[in-house]
């Protein structure tokens, strides 16, 4: 029945908004004869008569005999006392929730997959970009044309670094292409930081597809902007000294024979 189901949900069990809704029909009744109406076992109404009392959802009627007799409290009453708790319920959840998401909006990390989940992601931090982008991409920018045009014409910074040959969007764009004796990787791949705030990584391959995760850590957000530069600074250190540079940074590590 449906007031059943919909006293349920503030938080009444079963027998209780049964034996509130027999009483209701049938004021002036004890628990035997409600143990009949509704078929349940009189301890279990009995409980239910003592926890409706106790919240004061009914009321004992005076009697000369031993029985127990009950009434049903007004049910506009009742509906404003459930509205009540439940308000208060809400608020409570709303300020306690608030502050847990306050305080754990910097830890977030959402993970992503799929090409079009990703694309959408990287134009939505795009949108919301005031001031600078550090992109490390083999992305085609073309997809992104829009949105960093946007960026740039409110005064922002797009800096680039990539491996790749772009076709540049906007001339404005401050792209540092590191292309010789590069072979062109077919998986997809991308760093971007946006305003310092927030970044998202990803890359695709045969296996797995594009994946990827975003964040607004704190941590991840300087590590990822640091990488960005760094690549950008040995970039410029090997145009201006040479190749041979190289030799003298290196220290021997898995990572560099990758």
């Amino acid at each position: 029945m449906k007031i059943i189901e919909e006293l349920q949900k503030f938080g009444l069990t079963k027998i209780e908004a049964q034996v509130y809704y027999e009483l209701l029909k049938n004021p002036d009744s004890n628990g035997s004869q409600i143990s009949k109406k509704i078929d349940t076992p009189r301890t279990s109404v009995y409980m239910a008569l003592e926890k409706l009392y106790s919240l004061g959802f009914i009321y004992l009627i005076p009697s000369l005999n031993e029985r127990k007799n009950y009434m049903a409290a007004d049910p506009d009453k009742l509906v404003m006392k459930l509205k009540s708790e439940y308000m208060r319920s809400a608020e409570f959840l709303e300020n306690e929730l608030l502050k847990i998401h306050i305080r754990s909006d910097n830890e977030q990390f959402i993970n992503l997959r799929g090409e079009e989940n990703i694309l959408d992601k990287i134009k939505e931090i795009l949108n919301n970009t005031e001031k600078e982008i550090y992109m490390n991409t083999n992305i085609n920018l073309m997809l992104f044309e829009t949105e960093l045009e946007n960026i740039l014409n409110k005064g922002g910074r797009v800096i680039l670094f990539s491996f790749e040959k772009h076709k540049l969007t906007d001339s404005r764009i401050e792209a540092y292409n590191k292309t010789e004796n590069y072979i062109s990787d077919p998986n997809k791949r991308l760093m971007l930081v946006s305003d310092m705030k927030e970044v998202i990584i990803g890359s695709s391959d045969a296996t797995h597809g594009f994946t990827g995760t975003y964040t607004k850590n704190p941590l991840l957000v300087n590590i990822a902007a640091e990488h960005i530069h760094n690549d950008i600074y040995l970039y410029k250190l090997e145009t201006k000294f040479g190749k041979d540079f190289w030799n003298d940074l290196k220290i021997s590590t898995l990572n560099e024979e990758k």
